[in-house]
């Protein structure tokens, strides 16, 4: 069977040596032997194209039909003449360290996608298991899954390895084996969890007791962002606007000093912007009203308050054997006082000051306890 071939119709050759005798053969030339088609491609194979399989004098070529191609051909001209195979090394440290990267560069774009979707399956079972059985009980689970996980990347690295020693030698590889598909894949898959910290809700350790008793010392807390401004996570500054998001009398605040935004603090709201906050004699007083107060029970060095701000009642801690701090301030616009539960051993307000507006970075939502 004679191969059809016009004059513009670029080639791609197997053996890069042979390549301009070929193009003379296609174009008819007297010097040309006939050209027989072996097999015939519909299925685009390596992203070439509609094409054919030729023979001619017993080596074997790949004749492109589709024009789309013709970069393959100007790249033969001046490229390299030594095919190119996947390297073991690369192919193992990629799918060890990073299992998407890896399956990319062996050519296995859909493993790849199956994987990073199983990733955020995981994660979001990893986020139901913390919300319905607490920080305990999830930790306890931890030693396994992090032994799961280890098992998973050498597997991912021997498997990519494996693949790459049997794939064969190719002058020409898809876009997603290349190496800016290889570096965009991480950031494409981390993205979206960067963006959420960063815009909607983020998880915050607390290492102190200055929020004792609501939120004991190693608790964390997810807190929402969205709203206040501060687009900002694990050491990246996202974004960041003037924000607008109103708070109320105690609400739980995650800030941060004006100095080092990659500190953050936890404290409750007493004070909104236009209040008059006094603190006498460990008592509260808002807008010349004191807030009303009940004393619970007293536990060694604690005596335990509780405090009703906004409807809500609040228990707070205090140190009797140590002596009061007390305040009395008119809070300006777009500023906030915020105090600490634990209200003999906090470094809140009555020591740092009033808090901007524009240092807010979020409204706690949840608390996970080390108990619980």
């Amino acid at each position: 069977m004679a191969a059809v071939c016009l004059p513009s119709t670029p080639v791609l050759a197997a053996t890069f040596h042979d390549y301009w005798m070929l193009v003379k053969a296609l174009k008819g030339g007297d010097e040309s032997p006939g050209v027989d088609v072996v097999k015939a491609y519909e299925d685009r194979p390596r992203h070439v194209g509609t094409a054919s399989l030729v023979r001619q004098n017993n080596r074997s070529y790949l004749l492109v039909i589709s024009s789309t191609e013709a970069r393959f051909c100007r790249r033969a001209r001046r490229g390299s003449q030594h095919a190119k195979k996947d390297e073991r090394c690369l192919a193992v440290l990629l799918g060890l360290f990073f299992a998407p990267s890896g399956f990319l560069y062996v050519n296995r774009p859909r493993v790849a996608v199956a994987y990073v979707i199983s990733i955020y399956i995981s994660a979001l079972i990893a986020i139901g298991v913390l919300l319905s059985s607490g920080v305990s009980r999830a930790y306890a689970g931890v030693r396994p899954f992090v032994v799961f996980g280890w098992a998973v990347a050498i597997g991912c690295g021997v498997y990519c390895a494996l693949v790459a020693a049997r794939s064969e030698p190719s002058q020409f590889r898809a876009w997603y084996t290349r190496w800016y598909a290889l570096i965009a894949a991480p950031l494409t898959t981390y993205l979206p969890i960067l963006l959420c910290r960063a815009f909607f809700y983020e998880p915050f350790y607390i290492p102190s007791a200055s929020m004792y008793p609501t939120i004991p010392e190693g608790s964390y807390v997810v807190a929402s962002k969205f709203g206040f401004g501060n687009y900002r996570t694990l050491g990246i500054t996202v974004l960041k606007t003037s924000g607008g998001r109103e708070l109320h009398r105690g609400d739980l605040v995650i800030h941060h000093p004006g100095t080092n935004p990659s500190v953050h603090y936890i404290r409750r709201v007493v004070g909104l912007p236009g209040d008059h906050v006094v603190y006498k004699s460990k008592r509260l007083i808002v807008n010349g009203r004191p807030i009303r107060t009940t004393i619970e029970r007293v536990d060694g060095q604690y005596e335990y308050v509780t405090e009703v701000l906004n409807r809500e009642p609040v228990t707070v801690a205090l140190m009797p054997a140590r002596p009061p701090k007390d305040y009395d301030e008119l809070v300006p616009r777009d500023h906030y006082v915020l105090y600490g539960d634990n209200r003999d051993n906090a470094e809140d307000s009555r020591y740092v000051g009033m808090v901007p507006r524009t240092n807010v970075d979020g409204l706690v939502i949840k608390v996970f306890t080390p108990r619980e």
